[in-house]
């Protein structure tokens, strides 16, 4: 039996179709909870979901590029930045993932600024960095992502001499890999697209997309069963490490079996010796995220935005940045 010690508790769960919070009578302000229930539905078709929200049975539904501009000047549109940071995971168990050519070229192909402006639409951000953009500050104030400038770029001339470099190291002309992802809506139109700038912009690469509930999906990426796989990160705290040590060799969440002596040693000292030296600590880790995307470890995308239809008569769901994303304590249905 689950215990609770929030606003609500989990009831009728129903898998892939989905579940609904109650009000939880033992919380200790349970007065200022205005909601008895919430339910949710699990739906996976973009305009299935659009379709209840117009006929009036959700009252908050997630917009994707292909409705934003549609709703842009409804007066329940509602936009919203994110401080995550959606990314390509290469798997160096992979003979092929090993190659830093091959890392950098993928990195480099992936035409983030067209996909966030055409199919996105949303205020999401092309990812120039593995942390995001207005999410951490340092002691002078200045933002880590603008301090550490733009560490990846689109550059299809660059990522074809990459690509080029290695297939000549590995021997090979052509190239199969297997992207994985999450098998809803928005997760399978970002790895097509994925899929398609990857196999135009280098020679001899096929990519196979292979979606997946999302319950497999972390099975797999826990398993380090893919080639190449669609991740998102949200951060807990509102410091750069909580991103930065994903990647450390020893960490349960690097997946892709990347590992470098003097990435490890920067993050041990950041946790440690450079504790209590902020401006120290902040530049080793300006360092790290150097190293991590010199080396290709990973291809960060884009940082999200989010776009949305709430119903007006909808009031006090707050929306956090660390933690989980809503609070339904205060939330209430005015008429």
């Amino acid at each position: 039996q689950l215990v609770y010690n929030g606003a609500f508790t989990l009831d009728n769960w129903k898998h892939e179709q989905g579940f609904q919070l109650k009000k939880n009578s033992n919380y200790w302000d349970t007065k200022a909870v205005k909601l008895d229930e919430i339910n949710f539905d699990i739906v996976k078709d973009k305009s299935t979901e659009i379709n209840l929200y117009e006929s009036g049975q959700i009252d908050r539904v997630g917009l994707t590029g292909e409705f934003v501009d549609k709703y842009r000047n409804s007066s329940d549109f509602k936009e919203r930045p994110e401080v995550t940071m959606q990314f390509l995971r290469m798997n160096q168990k992979n003979e092929v993932l090993k190659n830093k050519h091959v890392r950098l070229a993928i990195s480099q192909a992936m035409n983030k600024k067209a996909f966030v402006d055409t199919v996105l639409n949303n205020g999401s951000l092309p990812a120039d960095g593995f942390i995001p953009a207005e999410f951490a500050k340092g002691s002078d104030g200045k933002d880590f992502r603008k301090e550490n400038g733009a560490l990846v770029k689109d550059d299809v001339k660059a990522a074809k001499e990459n690509w080029k470099k290695a297939k000549q190291e590995l021997g090979k002309e052509q190239v199969t890999l297997e992207l994985l992802t999450s098998d809803n809506a928005i997760a399978k139109k970002n790895a097509e697209y994925l899929k398609g700038e990857l196999e135009k912009n280098l020679e001899g690469l096929t990519v196979y997309v292979k979606p997946q509930p999302r319950k497999q999906q972390i099975q797999l990426l826990l398993n380090s069963d893919y080639d190449l796989g669609v991740d998102v990160w949200g951060p807990d705290i509102p410091d750069p490490i909580t991103f930065l040590d994903l990647f450390t060799t020893d960490s349960t969440y690097n997946f892709d079996k990347y590992s470098n002596k003097q990435y490890d040693e920067l993050i041990h000292q950041v946790k440690t010796d450079l504790a209590g030296d902020e401006n120290a600590r902040w530049e080793a880790m300006k360092r790290a995220e150097k190293i991590l995307l010199e080396d290709g470890a990973v291809a960060p995308f884009y940082q999200p935005g989010r776009s949305y239809l709430q119903r007006s008569s909808i009031k006090g769901i707050v929306t956090n940045d660390f933690g989980g994303e809503f609070n339904y304590k205060w939330a209430e249905v005015k008429k």
